[in-house]
């Protein structure tokens, strides 16, 4: 390894060492597995309040995981008492040390496919390995306080793999509910040609067995989700079975029970690939776990499940199932369902469930040995079905139909190739659209029927996906034969990468070739030193602009610029970007408006009220003119500035007034350096309260120091309003003085006292207006 690799290793943990100190500091390390902020929830165990109600829900869950386990074992070909086994080390463990407090651990549908592929590939033996890893990797994950992690999964690729899961299951099992043996091969093109080659012996018993069983789990299902329907699905079916006395095939007695645990040995060969399957089993374990753990949060107000401490609990049930020779289990969403619709309260219920399946494996496996097998694979056949669920492609068609094709993908691949294969695709897929989107620059030409000018705007990325939008740009330029700038309006433009960049200054450079100007208005500082680093021959040097102002002067000597065209532009993109999403306030806004603040500013064009606000329309009641002045009460000769303070707060009832002052004002300049009423009668006489202001505070030269003081003055003028002074009586309105700097862009708010002002924000002092209120306060 090189001294650059070292470094750079060396560099990565000591980031890591210093993030995990952190997290320690801040308690997202759980040194302890969790157990101090779990202590008060086991103490609720040991009183009698809601113990009906848990018992009742842990009889309810224990009929559904009795029959579920079972199924589940006999379609991952092992012994079903590993499935009862498992049921038993998740309802308790998962119970007392989980995050989410009602849910319900076992054995899942969801991991049958998977464990039945390790068994296959590795025996019993590469199970228990496989699955005490899976559990030491939730142990750590969730410890270290990473459990958030797990959500990062697309939710396509999550439903083509589980859709894909059930195409598994349901063609799995068939040869099962005909009577038929099962395929050597455990893929699902072999197993359609072994059904095929031995249909004709199928046993019309089972076959009704099974298909009664189905049909069972899945209308009970619907017509009462509190019942467990897996359990009439194959208790129905046995007692017809045993009084028939039919001969189908049967559970029959199973070896598997509780025995001293051990420690699963490690696989002398194949210990990558176990490896690779344990991580695929974390991450399915992990995902429907948190699916489980966030339909409880939703079924209980007020719940938040602690997906850190959830880990930990199935971590540690996944440890000890190996041990005792069970098989991986989760957080299941259908039990953790059902425990709380049955009236669960409690982990009280999670754990009696686990104790009661306990007492079903020591005393009653006599009575499981009678299940026929045809009722468990009808119950896995239902199973299968909602796994697949058709609703859930329709619904990402509906939101998204790009990305069907990463469900289709990864269904495919999981059915013809494997697990592993399917999500390797699926996520290859989901990254690949994620690509295309994240490159995608939007392009819209503005048209006008000035031939000499074009405007174009440029949004999104552009990376070394936008080679095909700069050729549509090239061609659509080489069509205007009068042509003489192109203006690149480019402020919604995210990311420019050296590809993009590349492409921009091979276009500046053609048309630079052809006389053609570019200019390039608003793009962001990040990448434009991209574009700076990358152009070596000066090209854009002169082509950046941030105003409209300065495209004027950029095309001076073209003599194309048009502020009509800009308008024009503003319009159409208007309509394109912006309307659509308004549609339903504009609507609202038909019907009437209610604006909350009167907002009161200088007509200066650098100010505008709802960009630096960032209000929408119909929350500002915007009153301008030069200099932002407020005629005190009875200027008969200047009433529109009253009626509008008397209509804001009479007939629309806003609660805050903003006076909002500038840095830079031309009015204030023109006060102070004399304005000319020949040339400017209207100006002349419109500033005149503000020549009287001047006179009061002599000793002030600046007019950006007397900016603060002029607010302050239409402040004093506005408490003139009786109806003004009877609402701030009344708490009903606040008055701020704002100044805004055109410069900085950011605002300062008086603080009551003289000349302070204090940045905008949740720190700043509110309603200081008051102080103007009383009769003893000095001159400002």
């Amino acid at each position: 390894m090189t001294k650059k690799s070292q470094n750079s290793l060396l560099r990565l943990f000591t980031a890591l060492k210093i993030h995990l100190r952190g997290r320690a500091r801040s308690g997202q390390i759980k040194w302890g597995l969790g157990v101090s902020t779990l202590i008060p929830e086991w103490r609720a165990l040991f009183t009698v309040k809601d113990l009906s109600r848990d018992l009742w829900a842990s009889l309810m869950v224990s009929g559904a995981a009795i029959p579920l386990s079972l199924a589940i074992a006999l379609g991952a070909q092992v012994d079903p008492g590993m499935g009862l086994i498992s049921a038993v080390i998740g309802g308790c463990l998962c119970a007392l040390f989980g995050g989410a407090r009602l849910a319900v651990s076992g054995p899942a549908n969801s991991m049958l496919v998977l464990i039945a592929l390790i068994v296959q590939k590795a025996g019993l033996e590469g199970l228990f390995f496989v699955g005490l890893c899976c559990g030491a990797i939730q142990l750590v994950i969730g410890g270290l306080g990473f459990g958030r992690f797990v959500r990062y999964l697309p939710i396509p690729l999550v439903a083509g793999f589980t859709a894909g899961l059930g195409v598994i299951i349901l063609v799995g099992q068939l040869p099962r509910a005909l009577g038929l043996p099962v395929s050597p091969e455990g893929d699902v093109l072999s197993i359609i040609t072994h059904m095929g080659s031995l249909l004709h012996e199928s046993q019309p018993r089972v076959l009704f067995l099974a298909a009664f069983a189905m049909i069972i789990a899945q209308t009970v299902s619907r017509l009462n989700p509190r019942i467990p329907s897996s359990l009439f699905a194959v208790l129905v079916p046995t007692l017809l079975a045993v009084f028939a006395d039919w001969d189908v095939p049967r559970v029959g007695d199973f070896a598997a029970g509780f025995a001293w645990p051990k420690l699963p040995s490690f696989p002398v060969r194949g210990g990558f690939e176990l490896f690779e399957m344990s991580i695929l089993l974390f991450a399915l374990a992990s995902l429907e776990s948190r699916l489980s753990s966030v339909a409880v949060d939703k079924l209980i107000p007020g719940e938040r499940h602690d997906s850190d401490q959830e880990l930990i609990g199935q971590g540690l049930g996944n440890i000890f199932a190996s041990c005792f020779s069970g098989i991986p289990i989760t957080g299941v969403l259908a039990r953790s369902v059902l425990n709380i619709k049955a009236g669960a309260r409690t982990r009280r219920s999670a754990l009696f469930h686990g104790l009661f399946v306990l007492l079903v494996l020591v005393f009653g496996r006599s009575l499981l040995s009678q299940i026929p097998v045809a009722a468990l694979s009808g119950v896995l056949l239902s199973i299968a079905i909602n796994l697949i669920n058709p609703k859930e492609v329709v619904k990402i068609w509906r939101t998204s139909p790009v990305e069907t094709i990463v469900y289709w993908i990864t269904l495919a691949t999981v059915v013809a190739v494997d697990l592993m294969a399917g999500v390797q695709m699926g996520i290859f897929a989901a990254l690949l659209i994620a690509l295309w989107n994240l490159g995608q620059t939007r392009l819209f030409f503005h048209s006008t029927d000035n031939q000499e000018i074009i405007r174009v705007s440029m949004g999104g990325n552009i990376t070394f996906l936008s080679s095909r939008n700069f050729d549509l740009l090239a061609k659509r330029v080489g069509r205007l034969p009068y042509i003489k700038a192109v203006v690149l309006d480019l402020g919604d433009v995210k990311l420019l990468d050296s590809s993009g960049a590349s492409m921009m200054l091979e276009f500046i450079k053609e048309m630079k070739e052809k006389n053609i100007r570019v200019v390039l208005k608003s793009l962001n500082r990040e990448s434009r030193d991209v574009l700076k680093r990358d152009d070596s021959d000066d090209l854009s040097t002169d082509c950046h602009v941030t105003s409209e102002s300065e495209i004027a002067e950029a095309l001076l000597n073209e003599k194309v610029y048009d502020p009509r065209e800009r308008l024009l532009f503003g319009v159409e993109r208007y309509r394109r970007e912006r309307k659509k999403a308004y549609e339903e306030l504009f609507d609202q806004l038909g019907k009437a408006q209610k604006p909350h603040t009167l907002f009161i500013t200088c007509s200066d064009s650098r100010i505008n009220p709802t960009l630096i606000t960032s209000s929408e329309p119909g929350e500002l009641f915007i009153v301008r003119n030069v200099g932002n002045i407020i005629p005190p009460m009875g200027t008969d000769d200047t009433p529109a500035e009253g009626a509008a303070v008397e209509f804001a707060l009479g007939a629309l009832g806003v609660e805050e007034i903003i006076i909002c002052g500038h840095t830079r004002c031309g009015a204030l300049k023109g006060v102070f350096q004399g304005i000319d009423p020949k040339e400017f009668p209207s100006v002349a006489k419109w500033v005149e309260p503000i020549g009287v202001e001047r006179a009061k505070h002599p000793h002030i030269h600046d007019p950006e120091d007397f900016a603060k003081v002029h607010v302050v003055e239409q402040a004093r003028n506005i408490l003139s309003y009786p109806i003004v002074r009877r609402k701030i009586s009344e708490g009903q309105v606040k008055v701020h003085c704002w100044i805004y700097d055109v410069q900085s862009g950011e605002f300062l708010e008086w603080s009551g006292k003289e000349f302070e002002f204090v940045p905008v924000g949740p720190e700043s002092l509110h309603g200081n207006i008051q102080a103007l209120l009383s009769p003893t306060q000095s001159d400002y």
